[in-house]
């Protein structure tokens, strides 16, 4: 934009300050996602592939390491494919499965 002669007023940002801004920037485009209509979406889509991609660079994750993921993922769920919405589920703790389901929300160290 500056090579165009538009003014542009902005700061550097720290490690921590640079993550938290392409964290709520994905939430920004994801919510611009959500107001457009079919094919009207794609740019928006776009934009947050793009931010998604810039904050796994920044986290030191590759493509390879997400595609893999997303693979495992499926291979436990059918994802969205069958255009299913949970409302909720329930599960008793004595349940082996229980331990998937915790897993994301476990600290590791």
């Amino acid at each position: 934009m500056e090579s165009k002669g538009i003014l542009v007023d902005y700061k550097k940002l720290n490690k921590t300050d640079y993550e938290n801004a392409l964290r709520e920037k994905v939430v920004e485009e994801a919510q611009d996602i959500t107001v457009e209509k079919n094919r009207e979406g794609f740019y928006k889509l776009a934009g947050l592939l793009e931010v998604a991609q810039i904050l796994a660079d920044a986290f030191r994750i590759t493509t390879s390491e997400i595609l893999d993921t997303r693979k495992k993922k499926r291979k436990k769920s059918v994802g969205f494919t069958k255009k299913h919405f949970t409302n909720f589920v329930e599960i008793e703790n004595d349940i082996p499965a229980i331990k998937y389901y915790l897993e994301p929300f476990e600290t590791k160290n």
